[in-house]
């Protein structure tokens, strides 16, 4: 588990080093460390964020800032859920701390618990070819089922199949600091190979320009990325004590569990119940 993380610009400040100042470009070096992020693609790297979406003519908007949806929930009831919010805020004292008014800790906290799980239901992602016809007026309704369910389109757009309601839907986003600067883990090897990248992108350019000499430095920045990018994904997947626990529950169960994705995953890490001693295990009846 990642439990340190520094600002992008720790790279950025080692770039400059190593590019000459006519030709730095200090966004497209940023472009350029998030993109190496997204191909080391480690999910640790990654901040896992929670936001509540009203539903409006079968349709709802994802985040903007969402990179992959997680799982999308259903709210049973229809009262509305900032009230839910503003009692879970009251209790934790977010009130008296200016400071936390965007934190997402309340959802989290929501998330967590059993009164969560019995006013939401999550939605499975829909198989049917006509999942859209809720929006075609003279199509049939061939979306009819006993169940909720969600589509994506390529337009960033959820398509359901209830015409209003509430959804809370968890998704992994990049992680930022207050002022908005991107987050990445710090760790040596993973900071070696975001700069490693940037620089044989930049060489690679030089070389399609005809420098000489680009070519050798081009090959050089390459076989270094390839090398700290291994090596920063196993430093980033590397279990802590608590994973590993998890992992050894997760994997060691007798009877697997088919229902954890209703339940929204929260008992996948408990440990599997394999005292089978019943009631008279220890007493034998005999005529």
């Amino acid at each position: 588990m990642v439990t340190k993380w520094t600002n992008i610009k720790s790279v950025l400040f080692e770039l400059e080093r190593f590019t000459p100042k006519d030709i730095y470009n200090e966004q497209r070096s940023i472009e350029d460390c998030m993109r190496a992020v997204d191909l080391i693609g480690a999910v640790p790297t990654y901040q896992q964020a929670v936001k509540f979406i009203k539903v409006e003519n079968y349709k709802a908007c994802i985040p903007l800032d969402c990179l992959q949806i997680i799982q999308v929930a259903h709210k049973n009831t229809w009262d509305i859920a900032e009230d839910d919010l503003d009692t879970i805020r009251e209790m934790l004292g977010f009130d008296n701390d200016p400071t936390e008014d965007d934190s997402t800790l309340p959802l989290q906290v929501l998330m967590s618990s059993m009164r969560f799980q019995n006013m939401w239901t999550p939605l499975k992602l829909s198989t049917n070819t006509f999942a859209l016809s809720v929006h075609c007026d003279n199509c049939v309704n061939f979306n009819s089922t006993c169940s909720y369910e969600y589509t994506v389109s390529p337009d960033g757009s959820m398509t359901f199949n209830f015409q209003t309601g509430y959804i809370c839907i968890a998704y992994y986003c990049y992680p930022k600091d207050c002022h908005g600067n991107f987050l990445i883990p710090d760790i040596e090897d993973y900071k070696e190979a975001l700069k490693n990248y940037c620089l044989m992108v930049l060489w690679e350019l030089r070389w399609n320009m005809k420098e000489e000499g680009a070519s050798e430095r081009y090959m050089k920045y390459q076989q270094l990325w390839g090398l700290f990018k291994a090596k920063a994904i196993a430093s980033v997947r590397m279990p802590d004590i608590g994973e590993a626990e998890n992992l050894k529950n997760i994997n060691n169960k007798l009877i697997p569990n088919t229902r954890r994705f209703n339940n929204f995953f929260s008992s996948m890490n408990q440990e599997e119940n394999t005292d089978f001693s019943g009631f008279s295990s220890h007493y034998y009846y005999r005529n």
